[in-house]
């Protein structure tokens, strides 16, 4: 008796059938607390405490993040399924053992589980709750046939979450959970740390780092569409762009980042550098890097005597220069372009010099940045 599962029904897809009424969220939290009240002290608390409720615990399926990664129902015909719940159902089907590949299960099976998640996207009360890193919003099978983004059963989760400790979430839970389940809203919840001698620590107590890492001295314009760089250290995602010989690319330059740290600003200059993709070894400690495909620098007299379109900031037209070296980039893999000025780059290499903290925390290039793939979009003719 102490060593079986409460399962807890949940209305059936359409079917037609005449089935039994599933419990509500309020009788199911009410037989929870009837079962202590009857069994607690008794001869079966250790399956009141263990086993009957084991599947609303954070040892269940429903705890992962993507139960697509970890569990599978293997038909004798080879045909894999999510679950017994997602058992017969298209949205849950795998695939099959005998006609295709173990890589292509796996990778169908996580999709399919992200985008069960993603129909019914994420509500407020959850990403509030306390419990999330417990819950993880329950079966995406049962969400989907409720149309509802929560667990059906997130009052008898929290009612047996407080009898329970388990535990705070770790740091940045939320953050991550979000990056991977829902990533288009994952930015938001990022908290930095800023502990004594982080980066953002530095970059706080010293209004020369500020100059060098401020987000809105470079916006990158690709055919139209605006980015505002941050430092590859700092920011919590990734833009991609893919270019082409035919691209409109701008880069814009705040004004006020043309004269930061410069004792003469007509001797400053943007700038650029872009590495591939491709990694080789440097130098004598042989550290495996990007390789540096170009620098380039444009002095501030000729960013003064272009024409821009964006009050406040200079303008320069870099589509050409990219152009340049569309062939020498990784075809594979995203390639990497960074923008500071003159001034700013010597000022980080001398906070290197000068601060060990500064050096550890910065010792890959902290340079705004966005990374790329070059495309020949040009057809040759036959």
């Amino acid at each position: 008796m102490n060593d079986f599962n409460f399962m807890i029904g949940f209305k059936p897809q359409d079917s037609g059938e005449v089935c039994l009424t599933a419990l509500s969220e309020e009788a199911q939290v009410e037989l929870y607390n009837r079962m202590h009240s009857e069994f607690e002290g008794s001869d079966l608390e250790e399956g009141l405490k263990g086993a009957w409720f084991a599947e609303f615990t954070p040892a269940y399926c429903t705890n992962c993040d993507n139960c697509g990664e970890k569990f599978f129902l293997l038909e004798k015909n080879g045909d894999v399924y999510s679950c017994v719940r997602g058992q017969g159902n298209p949205d849950f089907y795998y695939g099959n053992i005998y006609t295709d590949s173990v890589e292509d299960i796996l990778s169908t099976a996580k999709t399919k589980i992200y985008l069960a998640h993603n129909r019914q996207g994420i509500e407020e009360e959850c990403i509030s709750c306390s419990h999330l890193h417990l819950c993880k919003t329950g079966c995406p099978f049962v969400k989907n046939v409720y149309q509802s983004p929560k667990s059906y059963t997130c009052l008898l989760q929290k009612q047996l979450y407080k009898d329970n400790d388990y535990g705070e979430a770790p740091e940045n839970f939320l953050y991550c959970y979000m990056l991977k389940n829902h990533p288009d809203g994952a930015e938001k919840y990022y908290k930095p740390r800023v502990g004594p001698n982080s980066l953002p620590d530095l970059i706080l107590r010293d209004p020369k780092l500020q100059a060098v890492y401020d987000p809105e001295a470079f916006v990158l314009s690709v055919d139209g569409e605006e980015y505002a760089l941050r430092s590859q250290l700092l920011k919590t995602e990734r833009d991609y762009i893919f270019i082409g010989k035919k691209s409109s690319i701008k880069i814009y330059i705040k004004k006020e980042a043309m004269d930061a740290l410069s004792d003469y600003p007509v001797n400053n200059a943007l700038y650029m550098m872009l590495l591939s993709g491709d990694t080789v070894v440097y130098g004598d400690e042989q550290r495996e890097k990007q390789a540096h495909i170009m620098t380039h620098q444009i002095f501030k007299g000729v960013l003064e005597s272009n024409e821009s379109d964006k009050e406040g900031y200079y303008c320069a037209d870099i589509g050409p220069l990219l152009a340049l070296y569309g062939n020498k980039l990784s075809g594979t893999r995203s390639n990497n372009l960074f923008f500071t000025t003159t001034a700013m780059r010597e000022y980080h290499y001398t906070k290197h010099k000068n601060n060990a903290y500064y050096h550890f925390n910065a010792m890959n290039l902290p340079f705004q940045n966005i990374e790329l793939y070059y495309i020949d979009f040009e057809q040759e003719e036959e």
